[in-house]
């Protein structure tokens, strides 16, 4: 005859990976006793909700830290969202305090009930800006009055000035004498130092909107805000070699209000190698 022996492995919740367990059978027959063998994997099991708002913010989680508003004209005005998830067995009050004034925000509910969700409306006023090009914002957020400091909320936006059509037809221009500076060979800790010279080629009034440069070694400034119809302006720009070694370039970004694309952002670059103290 046949028959059966019935085994149940029982997962408890605590271990995870390769298990092997054996049963050792009993009986009146020759072989006895029989060792049989159990052998799997348990999975880890992974909380949904983690997997949906998978960024922990002190004691709430977030389906996102990073809200990207992308490339936005200077008129423009835009709402994204995020969602807030309230994993604790109390009600949680989220709220936001001392935002730039092209920033407002809503959290609907603010007092988030134990295990619900809430939608945090975040708008982004392009018009309050008052900055150009790749604008960055660390949010940070009160949970029961106290502000989280380990994590935050990173919100950016590419302002773009909008231009009219008499604009266009009738735009500033500028042309540098130089866009690249070979500072040749200096030794390390040393600085090299170049004024990029320009000129209004246009019929309207040149304004510099904002430089920027591609690490913080790098400081640059231009003489003057407005440069008329057929005059010339400079910006200056220091490199520092400290703590640099070998082939080096850097990368002064300037933005203009020219409605010229190639005119409105460009890279001006200083170049060279730099030698350690002997």
């Amino acid at each position: 005859g046949v028959g059966y022996v019935t085994a149940i492995y029982k997962a408890d919740g605590k271990t995870t990976g390769h298990i092997s367990k054996t049963i050792t059978v009993t009986s009146n027959a020759e072989n006895s006793p029989v060792v049989l063998t159990i052998t799997g994997v348990i999975a880890e099991v992974v909380n949904s909700n983690e997997k949906k708002y998978p960024h922990k913010i002190g004691t709430i989680r977030t389906n996102s830290i990073h809200v990207n508003f992308a490339a936005m004209l200077s008129d423009a005005k835009r709402t994204e969202e995020v969602r807030i998830f309230n994993p604790t067995g109390a009600p949680v009050k989220v709220s936001t305090q001392s935002l730039p004034k092209y920033l407002s925000v809503k959290i609907t509910p603010e007092n988030i009930p134990a295990g619900e969700e809430a939608i945090m409306s975040i708008t982004y006023d392009a018009s309050k800006v008052n900055d150009w090009d790749y604008v960055r914002y660390s949010l940070y957020l009160y949970i029961n009055g106290t502000r989280n400091t380990k994590q935050r909320i990173n919100i950016s936006a590419i302002i773009q000035e909008k231009f009219t059509d008499a604009q266009k037809k009738n735009p500033a221009k500028i042309e540098f004498e130089e866009t690249i500076y070979n500072f040749g060979t200096i030794t390390q800790g040393e600085k090299a130092t170049y004024v990029f010279k320009f000129k209004n080629t246009g019929n309207v009034d040149l304004y510099i909107r904002k430089t920027k440069t591609s690490c913080g070694c790098t400081v640059t400034k231009q003489d003057k805000e407005a440069v008329g119809p057929g005059e010339t302006g400079t910006i200056e720009a220091t490199f520092n070699s400290k703590g640099k070694s070998g082939n080096q370039t850097k990368t002064i970004t300037v933005i203009t209000n020219s409605p010229e694309p190639k005119m409105n952002k460009i890279s001006l670059k200083m170049k060279g190698t730099i030698v350690k103290k002997q």
